[in-house]
């Protein structure tokens, strides 16, 4: 006997509302879904366009520091009408927009001298306490000169600092010596403090290069309590030495990380660079806590690590430990032709590495397994004591060359921190497969947030400066 079929009509209607109902649960369970926990690392959508900001034709950035308000600052160079290059200052909302209630549209650019040839360029901002930006930077004009402006909080030169709101300063006769800052910070007591590079001779084995540094009272003035008329000038070896950063300690004390090059005369193949940091006393002297006479170098070698490293930042711990920054030559493999890496370097207060920090007081990283080449440009610390490095990364066989803005996070002990990125480090593009970007400068906001400056996509228009904000958890 056939078995009686259970299906009906209503059966039927049931089967085809099925579909339906399926689609509804499903769209319900969208709705009470948790939203996706965002991760450190992940761009800030409420920064610019998705968390990044690009704009053509505005002053590139070098530099960058934030307000009370939140607003960025950010320092580089323009060009004037006459399409010469010009000490520049712009300044951006938090949410990444230009501020057009700073300067003329967001921008003001300053020329030192003006003659025929004569450019100048800003390397550093800061802002003081009461809200004023300090713009430390270079003037040329056959020779450079330390270059320094300060303005009130809409972007007008301030009278009171210098000469019309700038001061010019040289570190030797005008007619042999040239001097251009780097890096900038200020003190507690608002003196300001401009480190970079002096440079005198007449030229070829004759030249003389050295870390250079100067402090200046709240009028701009040169500080006569500190080394020389208000200037130090420091060398490491006979050779090239060339300062990239200044940062002070808790205690007021001055650190400078740079590179030396040994490339003496006796023998020029011999050429090494390595990281070169100095400390100096609020007075200006070396000190002689600090690797014995005030002076350290570091040359980094290892198995796949040729030496040659080159520092171009640092940052101090609330404990008193330096961590600098920058790029060493390396290869993935043994035999593999090397290229620069990311390198951070910890050292203890007396000026020695480490030994709790990475391998030996150092860590080398590489951005990805067979990439030729990646680099940091600056560091910073956050309140819970992870390093960050930035800078980019790129140049992979086989792809086209192209570098993106690149963040590594370490932990405290120097390992590569998982909770950012997934497995501690960030890339990120701008524009199309052949736009190739870089950091320049990074700082960390009140939020914890981290902000990054620099440009994107070179070509016939120029590169465009280029901002990113990521979320740190």
């Amino acid at each position: 006997m056939r078995e009686r079929s259970w299906w009906t009509p209503l059966g039927r209607s049931c089967t085809r509302m099925l579909p339906l109902v399926t689609a509804a649960l499903v769209a319900l369970s969208v709705v009470l879904a948790p939203p996706a926990v965002a991760a450190g690392g992940d761009l800030d959508p409420t920064f610019g366009h998705g968390g990044r900001a690009t704009f053509w034709g505005a002053p590139g950035g070098s530099s960058v520091a934030l307000q009370t308000d939140g607003k960025i600052v950010v320092g580089g160079g323009a060009l004037d009408v006459a399409g010469q290059s010009r000490s520049a200052v712009a300044r951006y909302e938090a949410d990444g927009s230009v501020d057009m209630s700073f300067g003329a549209n967001g921008v003001v650019v300053t020329p030192f001298r003006t003659a025929a040839g004569c450019w100048d360029s800003t390397s550093a901002v800061l802002v003081q306490t009461d809200g004023k930006i300090v713009a430390v930077g270079l003037s040329y004009c056959a020779r450079a000169l330390f270059a320094i402006a300060r303005y009130d909080t809409d972007g007008n030169l301030d009278p009171s600092f210098g000469t019309g709101g700038k001061v010019l300063t040289s570190f030797g006769p005008r007619a042999t010596c040239s001097a251009h800052a780097e890096a900038a910070t200020i003190q507690a007591d608002g003196k300001v403090v401009a480190a970079g590079i002096a440079r005198c001779g007449t030229g070829g084995p004759l030249l003389d290069y050295r870390y250079a540094v100067a402090r200046y009272d709240l009028d701009g003035g040169l500080d006569p309590t500190f080394g020389h008329g208000g200037r130090v000038r420091t060398n490491f070896t006979p050779g090239y030495d060339n300062l990239a950063d200044v940062a002070l300690t808790r205690g007021g004390k001055i650190v400078v990380v740079g590179t030396s090059a040994d490339d003496s005369i006796d023998d020029p193949d011999a050429t090494e660079t390595g990281f070169a940091l100095a400390r100096y006393r609020s007075d200006g002297s070396l000190d002689p806590t600090f690797g014995g006479d005030g002076r350290v170098i570091y040359h980094f070698h290892s198995r796949l690590c040729g030496g040659s490293p080159v520092a171009r930042a640092v940052a101090i711990q609330p404990d008193g430990k330096i961590v600098a920054a920058g790029m060493v030559g390396c290869a993935p493999r043994v035999g593999a032709f090397p290229g620069p890496y990311f390198v951070v370097a910890r050292l203890r207060v007396n000026g020695a590495l480490d030994p709790t920090f990475g391998r030996h007081g150092r860590v080398t990283t590489v951005f990805h397994v067979g990439e030729r080449a990646a680099a940091a440009f600056d560091v910073a610390i956050q309140a819970n004591g992870r390093i960050v490095s930035a800078g980019w990364e790129g140049v992979r066989p086989g792809v086209p060359d192209r570098t993106n803005f690149a963040l590594i996070r370490y932990t405290t002990g120097g390992r590569l921190d998982p909770s950012f990125g997934g497995d501690g480090k960030v890339a990120t593009g701008f524009g199309s497969k052949t736009c190739s970007s870089g950091i320049s400068a990074i700082v960390i906001q009140p939020d914890g947030k981290l902000l990054a400056i620099g440009s994107s996509c070179g070509g016939p228009k120029g590169s465009k400066f280029s901002m990113a904000r990521y979320l740190a958890r």
